[in-house]
């Protein structure tokens, strides 16, 4: 196979006190998060949401393994999605304080 272009690895995260627990809390947090909505849904999800919730329940164990032993390979997903959605969410309530 012919690779064009080579994405540079990421460094390993630095490591601070309270790095691991903190991780393991957003690795279990987020899958959980999602179960929870989707039990929530306004709208029957049936077999799809069965599969959905085995697929986050699935997910947490290498999240967790990365998190507590893999600790500098985690990347923290509050920091990857919830900026952005803080951000919609901000921008949404601009866009309706201003309405």
């Amino acid at each position: 196979m012919l690779v064009l272009l080579q994405r540079q690895a990421r460094p390993d995260a630095p490591y601070w006190p309270g790095q691991r627990l903190l991780s393991a809390i957003d690795a279990v947090a987020w899958p959980v998060l999602m179960v929870i909505a989707l039990l929530n849904a306004p709208w029957p999800t049936e077999f799809v949401g069965s599969v959905a919730i085995s697929l986050c329940a699935i997910a947490i164990v290498p999240r967790l393994h990365r998190a507590i032993w893999l600790n500098e390979w985690y990347a923290f997903t509050t920091w990857r999605w919830g900026r952005p959605t803080l951000t919609l969410m901000l921008f949404g309530m601009i866009l309706k304080a201003s309405i």
